[in-house]
């Protein structure tokens, strides 16, 4: 029993070989998705990540990432509680103010085809956008060798607030970077 628990410690805790991880740096553009209460309002922002991972075996791979999604034009209900003289009057209006997520993810990637080139994505998010939120990913990408080691690499993924009363709504960062 000892040496079996010993084994399985010392095989847990090994070095990975080098082939076995990677690192990874995006960019792109970011769709904010309108959320139902404030009509049909998208808007565009911009997105970094920086990334590690670790080959688990052919199939799977785990990543953790760290990002920053730029959101502009964000449309926020205000409510307006004031008195109103016509009967035209509304108690809701919407203000438009700029926002930042800044959060960091982990991630599974199953490689859909054997050489690894499609895959797909899901893994568990911690932001911040007005208070500390989790929420969960989910999405697809491309990875295209391009060297020995190194490839191009093309996701999307849809982020949104495990609660629907979080202050943000989903977001689509689609990036373009390089696995090394």
């Amino acid at each position: 029993m000892n040496r079996t628990l010993t084994l399985a410690l010392l095989l847990a805790c090994a070095s990975p070989l080098r082939g076995q991880m990677f690192v990874e740096g995006a960019g792109g553009s970011n769709v904010v998705m309108p959320e139902q209460a404030h009509g049909d309002f998208w808007s565009t922002g911009y997105n970094l990540r920086a990334s590690v991972g670790r080959v688990v075996t052919p199939r799977v791979s785990v990543r953790l990432d760290a990002y920053s999604l730029f959101q502009f034009e964000r449309k926020v209900e205000v409510r307006m509680y004031q008195p109103c003289a016509t009967d035209f009057c509304s108690t809701v209006n919407y203000a438009f103010d700029e926002g930042r997520v800044v959060g960091a993810a982990a991630n599974a990637l199953f490689n859909i085809d054997a050489r690894g080139i499609v895959y797909a994505i899901g893994g568990a998010t911690l932001f911040r956008n007005n208070g500390l939120r989790l929420g969960v990913l989910a999405g697809a990408g491309i990875a295209v060798p391009v060297g020995p080691r190194l490839r191009a690499v093309a996701e999307a993924r849809v982020l949104g607030p495990l609660s629907h009363r979080a202050a943000h709504h989903s977001i689509v960062p689609i990036t373009i970077g390089f696995r090394y």
